[in-house]
This record gives C-alpha cells, structure tokens and sequence, in this order.
C-alpha cells in the first residue's frame, strides 16, 4: 500500500511538472501587441519652425509728416517781416497702399518659441502730395497771404525697408504669435517750387526750384500672428508695424542770402500688412 501511495505521487508530481512544460511552452507562443508608440508629429511641428524663408505682403501705410521752418533767408534768421512763426509747422498726413518681399530665418528654441531675422524692401504707391505754400512765408506781418500762394512743396516716396529681428511664442504648434523690432528705412524726395509770379503770391523774388532726395532711417516696432497653412510649406500671417524716422534739416536755394528755405522734416509711420510665407524649413529634416 505505502509503495502504491508512492507511485500515485509521483505519478502527481510528473504529470504537474509535464503541464508545467505544455503552459510554459504555449503562452511563450503568445505574442502580445507592443504599446503605441508616441506620434513624431509634435517634433516635426516644432523642427517645422527652424530654416529660411521667403515671402510677400501686401496692405496699407498710413504717413505722418511735419515740415517746420526754422528759418528763412540766411540761416537762423527769424526776421519777423518774412518769417511767421504762426504758420512755420505744416504737418500733412498721407495713406498709401504698399507691396513688399521679404527674406528671414528662424530657429526653434524648446517647443513653445521661436527666434528670426528678417530683412525686407517695399514699393509704396505713394503719389505726390503738395503743400500751398512755404510754411512760415506767409500770414502775420508778411505781404503774402493764406490764399492764392503759388509756392509748392512736393513730396513722395519711392521705397521703404526694414531689418528686424523676431520673437514669438507658439500658441499652437503650426501657430506663431511674435513681436518684432529693429531698424527702418525710406527713400524721399522733396521738390520745393518757387515761381516768384508777385509779391503777394510766392515768397520768392526770382524765380527758384530745387529738388532734394533723402534716404532715412530710424526704428521700427510691431507685432503678428502666423500660422501654417495645413501640412504645407506655406503659412500666412497679419502684422502691425509702427516706424520712426530720424528728423532731417535741409536748407534749399542755399545760394541765396535772402530765399533759402531751412526747415526739418519729421516722419512716423503705421503699417498694416497681410503676407505669405514659403519655409525651407523641410530641407533642413534629415
């Protein structure tokens, strides 16, 4: 009996250790599905931000102009029977549409910022604006009056253009909400007409006429949102810009004692603008 209980035990214990080896055996067999692996699509949408780009604006440039004479005849002369304090500021405003190319480069910083450099030169179509008459001529103790002046200062710009750097937060990842800042420039020119047809009429006792360009320049500050358009190369943006020029002296008909013009010209301007961009960014993607 004790050797059958023995048997019967080990009998137990061989048939364990055999379903041991069949289990073992089968659920190695099993292969359980891998855990989803992370998408790469949020490294693609921040790298999608580092690279060149180029692109095109189109909106609309509202300036603000002065013109004060600060003096008449020889410089610094503040005579009182020619010059006329009253009228010598004579500020204009102007609204202009413009067209613009621009070229930058930004890097990605982390996931949420991005740093750029952008370099770009606009066309306004700026048309002549003329001032009546030349201001601090007329009025007051002078011989000319505010109506029928024949003297003409003309002013028009021919090109704008800027160099600024970026700094944006991304709101989202194929969105770019950014400031900018950094230098400003502009081409002028001013032609100043003094037909000398009366006493009473022109400033001038000869006839005169000059023409001056200026190339300018001063700083600009602004701010935009960008965004992708899809899963494209291409994003739009809208930005607002404000510029301030430095204020330029200039006398006209220098040659003359009596007849040259001094005066300083001050300039501001703002700017809308809605543009496209095209990123070179996938050529930098291993």
């Amino acid at each position: 009996m004790r050797g059958f209980k023995s048997v019967l035990v080990l009998g137990l214990l061989s048939s364990l250790a055999s379903a041991q080896s069949v289990w073992a055996a089968q659920t190695s067999q099993i292969k359980l599905p891998d855990a989803p692996l992370l998408s790469d699509e949020d490294d693609e949408s921040a790298s999608s931000w580092t690279g060149a780009y180029i692109g095109g604006s189109l909106g609309l440039s509202s300036q603000r102009q002065s013109w004060t004479t600060s003096s008449l005849g020889q410089p610094g002369s503040t005579n009182p029977s020619v010059y006329n304090s009253a009228t010598a500021n004579s500020p204009y405003g102007a609204l202009n549409g413009r067209a613009s190319a621009h070229l930058g480069f930004n890097v990605q910083i982390q996931d949420s910022y991005v740093a750029g450099i952008e370099i770009e030169a606009g066309l306004p179509r700026d048309k002549a604006r003329q001032t009546q008459g030349i201001p601090g001529t007329y009025g007051g103790l002078t011989p000319l009056s505010s109506i029928n002046l024949v003297d003409r200062i003309t002013r028009q710009t021919h090109w704008d253009g800027a160099l600024r750097g970026r700094f944006g937060y991304l709101a989202a990842p194929s969105t770019l909400v950014y400031a900018s800042a950094g230098l400003a420039f502009m081409g002028q020119r001013t032609d100043l007409d003094c037909p000398a047809l009366s006493p009473t009429s022109s400033f001038c006792a000869n006839p005169r006429q000059q023409s001056l360009t200026q190339n300018r320049k001063g700083w600009t500050v602004g701010f935009g949102v960008e965004s992708n358009l899809g899963e494209s190369a291409w994003s739009a943006r809208i930005e607002y810009r404000y510029s301030r020029f430095q204020p330029l002296d200039q006398t006209f008909f220098y040659g003359s004692t009596k007849e040259a013009v001094t005066a300083r010209q001050g300039l501001t301007t703002h700017m809308v603008t809605m543009g496209l961009n095209y990123s070179f960014a996938d050529l930098l993607t291993p």
